[in-house]
This record gives C-alpha cells, structure tokens and sequence, in this order.
C-alpha cells in the first residue's frame, strides 16, 4: 500500500503540469517518458481525468497510451471511452473531446472593461503605449486607438511579421511553429485592425502595427478562463 500511494503521490506531481486549454488537456510529453511505467500509467490517468473526472482507463487503454508517447509518430492518436480522444501533437499529449467543439465568436473591440468571449476573458482600457512595452507578451496588445479592432478565429490568408523577425510568415505556420494543436489553431484569437492581422494570441503583434510610445491606443488583455475541476 505504500508503495502504490508513493507511485500515485509522484504520478500525480507530474500530471500537475497538464494544462487546460480551451476545452482540452494539455501535458508534456516528456512527464511520460521520463518517468518508469508504474508511474508513467499513473500520470496518463490522471491527466485524463482533469478533462473527465469519471473516465477510468483499463491497463490496455493505458499501455496504447504509453506506446503512443513512446513512439515515433508525432501525430499519433487513439480514441478513449466517453468521447475523450487522446492525440499526440509533437511534444504534448493533447486529451480532448472532439464532439463538443468550442467556438470563437467573431467580436467587434468596441467596449471597455472585462467581458467574456469564448472560452476568453477580454480586458481593454484607452492608455498610451509605454516606452518599455516590449511586444513579445502575446497576451497583452497596445493597437493605435481611432480604427476598429476586431476579434476572430483565424481564416486562410492570415499573415504575420513579428517585431525584430525576418520575414513574414502565415499564421498557420506560426502555430504549427509554436506547436499550437491542431484542434485548438480556430479558437486562437486574432485581432483584425485596418483589413489585417494585427495580433495573435499567443503569437504577438504584428510589427507594422506597433504603435509609437505615448500614441494613444486600446490596451488589449487576454486571458484563457479558468476552468473548475473536480478532484
């Protein structure tokens, strides 16, 4: 018995790095198969339950997922008993459930204060930008007050130069770059400014939109909500 509770007690360490994500559960790889197997197949089911608190993995469903980390496949996946999926995205193991969907409402910026959006909590106020905003945030956004800001999942033709980057490169590429699942790539909010992409969460802002220090500007904040989990 204590040998089991040490096993849980670590196994439950390492699925403390699992992260919720719009709508799916995130964990390193490497908390897998760094780890021996009595510990390995803790980590997995405990990580699961973050997303399904109910779902008990037999010891087969288990070692596929163990296999899956293991692997060579970077895109591997397998399919989980209550609509759960579990799909390896290079580095990461990503559960989720595709059959319940999130979506990111198309939202014109034109308020201020907090309201939610999306599985988003968006903050904005009028400020002028600092001299030492230093663009690499990609959660915190100054965008030149006077033009219309927009907030929307991405769409084909999206383009992004980061500020002190060579090149412009598609916002796809940009996540496929930083590693974003593929699942969760159309609930990444863009902010639309002027007919363009002027920022990506996550990612960060467009380099010919960076607005000159002391310019007047919507100051943008976004935030993932927080998610109850039961224990």
């Amino acid at each position: 018995r204590e040998d089991a509770a040490f096993l849980t007690a670590r196994a439950e360490a390492l699925a403390m790095d699992a992260a919720l994500a719009a709508g799916s559960v995130i964990l390193p790889i490497a908390n897998v198969t760094t780890a021996p197997t009595a510990i390995a197949s803790r980590v997995v089911q405990a990580a699961v339950r973050k997303l399904e608190p109910e779902l008990v993995l037999s010891a087969a469903q288990r070692k596929a997922l163990l296999e899956l980390c293991r692997g060579s496949d970077p895109g591997a996946h397998c399919d989980l008993p209550m609509g759960v999926s579990a799909q390896r995205v290079y580095d990461r193991l990503v559960f989720s459930r595709p059959g319940e969907v999130e979506v990111l409402p198309e939202t014109e910026l034109d308020f201020t204060g907090t309201r939610d959006i999306g599985p988003y909590t968006v903050s904005i106020d009028r400020a002028p930008r600092p001299e030492n905003w230093t663009k690499s945030d990609g959660a915190e956004f100054y965008l030149a007050a006077g033009e219309p800001v927009t907030l929307r999942p991405r769409r084909t033709g999206d383009e992004l130069k980061l500020p002190g980057r060579d090149g412009t490169k598609s916002v796809k590429k940009w996540m496929i770059e930083r590693r974003i699942p593929e699942a969760r790539r159309d609930l990444i909010p863009v902010l639309e400014q002027l007919g363009r992409c002027a920022a990506v969460w996550s990612i960060g802002i467009e380099a010919a939109a960076v607005p000159a220090p002391g310019q007047p500007c919507l100051h943008i904040i976004i935030k993932e909500k927080e998610r109850k989990q039961t224990v």
